[in-house]
């Protein structure tokens, strides 16, 4: 194989390669909205999409600490548990599961639940944590602030929302859509790089 059909050979997998990612990145359990007024009560929807070729059975989430409590939404053939301490006005619910139901291959599910938001500006980090019939388990727990340098395990982002002053314009940008041109935005570029590097090697063969 000569210089240019091995660059090409290259390019072509690495564009198949980031466009694979550009799937995968809009396809991450989100919270939504990603944008919220300060001190109202307000109803938040988990997105959860299949991404295996087993059913999803599980999904537990961790509330942010500013959260007190949440009431979730009853869903047919999901039990519904939760994690808290304290009790009566004291009690926080820490993290809540929805689980005994299942979201088959290539379908999305929803999951929705109530809660009042924090009473100053803050960003909220949603931790999830989706479980399939093998037992295997994706974190949905990534934030820029943490290292990289896991094994290769199943990871993903973090879902954030931000809690802002009334007034102030409400961002609709959807978060897996963001990480998905992102992923785009840079295959683009790679791919005219390679490009740009096969013309040079050719006219230099000829």
């Amino acid at each position: 194989m000569n210089l240019s059909k091995k660059i090409l050979t290259a390019a072509s997998a690495f564009l198949a390669s980031v466009l694979l990612l550009v799937g995968s990145a809009s396809a991450h359990v989100t919270v939504k909205p990603g944008e919220v007024f300060v001190d109202t009560y307000q109803v938040f929807t988990i997105s959860v999409p299949n991404e295996k070729d087993n059913p999803t059975v599980s999904v537990r989430l961790e509330v942010p600490e500013s959260i007190g409590s949440i009431t979730p939404t009853s869903v047919a053939d999901w039990t519904i548990s939760f994690e808290a301490t304290g009790e009566g006005d004291d009690r926080r619910v820490q993290a809540v599961t929805w689980s005994g139901g299942s979201i088959p291959a290539n379908q999305r599910g929803e999951f929705s639940f109530s809660a009042k938001t924090p009473a100053e500006i803050t960003t909220l980090t949603w931790k999830a944590y989706q479980t399939y019939a093998d037992g295997t388990t994706v974190s949905w727990d990534q934030t820029d602030t943490d290292e990289h340098g896991h094994d290769g395990g199943d990871i993903g982002p973090a879902s954030l929302t931000t809690v802002t002053e009334p007034g102030a314009e409400i961002d609709q940008t959807d978060d897996a859509n963001t990480w998905a041109r992102y992923a785009l935005y840079v295959s683009i570029v790679s791919f005219a790089v390679a490009l740009t590097a096969l013309y040079l090697a050719t006219r230099k063969r000829a």
